[in-house]
């Protein structure tokens, strides 16, 4: 501990060095401490709004169609804190397709795929429809929609129609049309 005996004793310049390095230690410290970590804590604020905005922009481009009227839209199991990092790239979308032919089929669905339709793009990522015809009860359908729900890139049910065939109404089979948009990467 410095003893303030010591300091009176010392030399006028002596004491003005000693008090500058005291000031500066006290400078420092009060960098180091408060204000560094409030600058780093304040960039990363600012980087993490800078992707919040980037992610409400997906958030509205799915929530809007080119018009600016509001779409009638399920977006299943997905967070737009993840839109950004699982978008798939163009050649994953025929797995995806493959994956839910497939699943269709498991369940008892059948499954025929429309042709894609036209790829709508975006600034930064692009929309690809997938539209299926599928033939079932409502069970398998629900089921092939929470199997939808799982799928780990971003995929969007857009729109779902239903029809009962007149001549199939005993046996609870429908009509679905099932559009799905899927978000690749550009």
């Amino acid at each position: 501990m410095l003893d303030l005996r010591y300091i009176g004793s010392l030399r006028l310049r002596y004491r003005v060095i000693l008090l500058c390095m005291l000031v500066f230690v006290v400078i420092a410290w009060t960098y180091y401490v408060i204000i560094a970590p409030s600058f780093c804590a304040r960039q990363q604020l600012q980087q993490d709004n800078l992707q919040l905005q980037q992610q409400y922009k997906l958030a509205t481009a799915v929530q809007y169609d080119q018009k600016g009227q509001l779409r009638d839209f399920i977006v299943i199991k997905r967070k737009f804190s993840v839109a950004a990092r699982s978008m798939v790239t163009k050649d994953a979308v025929n797995k995806i397709i493959a994956g839910i032919t497939r699943y269709s089929k498991v369940k008892k669905l059948d499954c025929c795929l429309v042709q894609p339709l036209d790829i709508i793009n975006q600034d930064f990522y692009s929309i690809r429809p997938v539209q299926f015809v599928l033939r079932g009860g409502y069970h398998q359908v629900g089921k092939l929609l929470a199997y939808i729900a799982n799928i780990k890139q971003l995929v969007v049910v857009h729109s779902i129609n239903l029809t009962t065939a007149s001549q199939d109404v005993g046996r609870d089979l429908n009509t679905i049309e099932l559009l799905l948009y899927v978000y690749t990467k550009k």
